[in-house]
């Protein structure tokens, strides 16, 4: 990335995500399933009570927590990108502002998280789609011949079980 990084936090879930700010897990809900927007659930910490939010959120970007925190066990359940800890950000709600550094973000502002590195980046990042490659299959094939147990999947809803099929 030629890009260099606004915030760094903990790479609490791996992956990379694009999308606009947004502060509240009932408007990530409302904006991703609704209107189809892409968007990043920033929090200082999330709850339970974000887990709709978490969801629908491409991916997820904490001021507080660590790699054992609600949100880093959660995204990495959901298999979604989670940037946590990234005290560099200020989370202002009544005002629905962060601010990093001298930079100020707004409500519906275009972030990038990247969950592998825990950088965060200003505007969209061009992301590449994951494929399995030749040495993933080799991989499996050797696990496959070593294994006692044949279960590669826990698949509890459609898009895990598309995923499951997927990878054989």
């Amino acid at each position: 990335i030629d890009q260099q990084p606004i915030a760094k936090g903990l790479p609490a879930s791996p992956g990379a995500a694009t999308g606009a700010v947004v502060f509240d897990a009932d408007e990530a809900e409302e904006l991703a399933n609704k209107e189809g927007a892409k968007v990043i659930l920033v929090r200082t910490e999330t709850t339970p009570d974000d887990i709709h939010g978490m969801v629908a959120a491409q991916g997820v970007l904490t001021s507080r927590g660590g790699m054992t925190s609600h949100a880093a066990v959660v995204a990495r359940c959901m298999g979604k990108p989670a940037v946590v800890g990234c005290d560099a950000i200020k989370i202002d709600y009544a005002n629905a502002k962060i601010f990093v550094g001298g930079e100020e973000f707004s409500k519906g502002d275009v972030i990038s998280i990247d969950g592998g590195t825990g950088n965060v980046y200003k505007g969209e990042v061009p992301m590449v789609e994951p494929e399995l490659g030749a040495n993933f299959e080799t991989l499996l094939r050797w696990a496959d011949k070593l294994a006692k147990v044949k279960v590669r999947a826990n698949a509890d809803n459609p898009e895990d079980a598309r995923k499951a099929r997927e990878f054989g």
